[in-house]
């Protein structure tokens, strides 16, 4: 599995619930349109000695690095557009990274 990550805080205007709405959107269309097989969203509560690391990790899956690319290059061509404008609109704090599973419960 290849995983898109981005780490992000909210603008201080911005309510929790209004970010899980505008997510649900976000996710829903990239489910059914491009290529995201999973996702997860995490809200980093206690970050000990990572002060720096923003408030929320969102986590897109998808089944190849293929699939990963081609996915993201077509966001790429409509990330102005709803729902990602939203999503583009609401944070103050932007950080992503790739990665590839070396060990899930299928390879032990």
């Amino acid at each position: 599995m290849y995983s898109y990550h981005v780490y992000f805080s909210l603008k201080q205007s911005v309510t929790r619930a209004k970010m899980e709405t505008v997510m649900g959107s976000f996710v829903a269309e990239e489910m059914q349109d491009n290529l995201m097989t999973g996702y997860r969203l995490l809200h980093m509560k206690d970050k000990a000695s990572s002060q720096e690391i923003p408030d929320y990790h969102f986590i897109a899956d998808y089944a190849s690095a293929e699939d990963g690319t081609i996915a993201l290059k077509d966001l790429a061509t409509r990330y102005r557009e709803e729902p990602h404008a939203s999503l583009m609109r609401i944070v103050s704090d932007f950080r992503v990274a790739f990665s590839d599973d070396l060990i899930t419960p299928e390879s032990a």
